[in-house]
């Protein structure tokens, strides 16, 4: 699930510490965004699910992620149904989506 910062750390992309209630956390280095700031920042997709911030999307991307919790553009299909314009990525997120959805 998305989190939310609970003290008042400014975001971390435009510097602005006010409108707390309008921000999410990355869920890896837990850098705070409002979330019209992280929608475009480069980050993965705002929803009610896991968010990622550009940095750790990107590190996501180069290392893969250590659990299905991190694959961002997965994570992404399953809360918004966003696929990539790569077909290959698609191809690999509908194979994950088709697997967890059957899976008991």
């Amino acid at each position: 699930m998305m989190s939310y910062p609970k003290d008042d750390r400014p975001c971390t992309s435009c510097g602005v510490g006010d409108h707390h209630d309008w921000m999410v956390l990355c869920d890896k280095c837990n850098d705070c965004y409002h979330r019209i700031c992280a929608e475009v920042s480069g980050g993965s997709k705002v929803h009610g699910g896991p968010w990622f911030c550009k940095k750790c999307k990107g590190e996501l991307t180069l290392q893969g992620p250590p659990d299905i919790m991190q694959d961002w553009p997965f994570i992404d299909h399953m809360w918004t149904g966003y696929l990539p314009k790569d077909p290959a990525e698609v191809d690999r997120i509908k194979s994950l989506a088709l697997h967890y959805r059957t899976a008991d």
